[in-house]
């Protein structure tokens, strides 16, 4: 990192993955360890990331500014039983579902060595011991929130919860529900297999609108 900040203006560096919390590996590890002081570190995070960067922001508190793409305020088993649901028409499959759901309200409860629709329940405690609100009201810092109109994994009340979750929030927010781009920003109104997992096997990139905006928007940020 510290060699390619020697040869360019713009480096891509790469800190962690998905459970390798790459945010946080960033802001305490990375940065310390190779002496980074960046002016203003803004978090993007997409899906489950974009879940959990208001977390990760109150957390290290050195994040100046937030971007949610196709995240959620709502419960996270809400989401994966909306998810599973959407999924298929049949009755008894339906109904396996309903009953896994169900096991939410003994969460507290479980051992750790339990699962929910697949998921560990350390896991989920986790989750669940953190609400969005409570991350939320300890920040000022601005936010932006995106999604897909498309996007058959996060729906409209996803993007809701966050207008809910924000409606008194300190710092500056602002809501854009993107037309025909699914949940990878992707404009995806030619695939031939919409609103199914299939669809991510057509190739396709980020709409430049989406990154334009982004872009942008940091720019605005005082």
């Amino acid at each position: 990192t510290k060699a390619a900040l020697k040869l360019a203006d713009y480096v891509i560096t790469e800190a962690g993955f998905g459970a390798d919390l790459g945010a946080e590996k960033f802001l305490d590890i990375k940065c310390p360890k190779a002496g980074i002081a960046p002016d203003a570190i803004v978090l993007v995070g997409h899906s489950l990331g974009g879940m959990l960067a208001p977390r990760i922001a109150a957390q290290s508190g050195k994040v100046a500014g937030i971007v949610s793409l196709a995240g959620s305020a709502r419960g996270y088993l809400d989401i994966v039983y909306d998810q599973n649901m959407a999924q298929t028409d049949d009755a008894s499959q339906q109904n396996v579902i309903k009953k896994e759901y169900k096991k939410i309200d003994k969460l507290k409860n479980m051992k750790d060595s339990d699962t929910l629709f697949g998921i560990p329940v350390p896991y989920l405690k986790d989750l669940y011991a953190h609400p969005v609100e409570e991350s939320l009201a300890q920040l000022d810092i601005p936010i932006l929130v995106m999604q897909g109109e498309n996007d058959f994994q996060m729906d409209t009340a996803d993007y809701k919860s966050w207008q809910k979750a924000l409606e008194n929030y300190a710092g500056e927010k602002e809501f854009v529900l993107w037309p025909e781009l699914n949940h990878l920003f992707v404009r995806d109104t030619a695939f031939k297999r919409r609103g199914t997992i299939a669809e991510y096997l057509q190739e396709g990139h980020v709409d430049q609108a989406v990154t334009d905006k982004i872009a942008s928007w940091m720019l605005k940020m005082n």
